[in-house]
């Protein structure tokens, strides 16, 4: 498989998993392997990267969001809401050769 077929296949499930948690506030890990067609482990893995982002919590055998964070589903609905400024994109570019 193509590093961007299984990158893009990874983010589209890490969304999903999202938003699960956004509908239905927490679930097992069997419901999303089986969904995806992943292992458990895999969801676990997922799980852990979200849960060092911020985006949720895990428990035993699941998720939950955290509800002790402001949560946003989707990051670009963060940026869309707040864009930087030009001045401030361009700072973070660096200089222009």
């Amino acid at each position: 498989m193509r590093e961007g077929n299984w990158t893009e296949k990874r983010d589209e499930r890490r969304q999903e998993i999202i938003n699960l948690l956004v509908e239905h506030h927490a679930f097992d890990l069997q419901g999303p392997a089986t969904r995806f067609a992943v292992s458990s482990m895999t969801i676990r893995r997922d799980l852990d990267d979200l849960e060092a982002s911020g985006m949720l919590r895990k428990v035993r055998g699941g998720a939950t969001i955290n509800a002790g964070t402001r949560f946003r589903s989707d990051f670009n609905a963060v940026v869309s809401d707040h864009p930087l400024p030009q001045d401030t994109v361009l700072a973070l570019e660096g200089p222009r050769s």
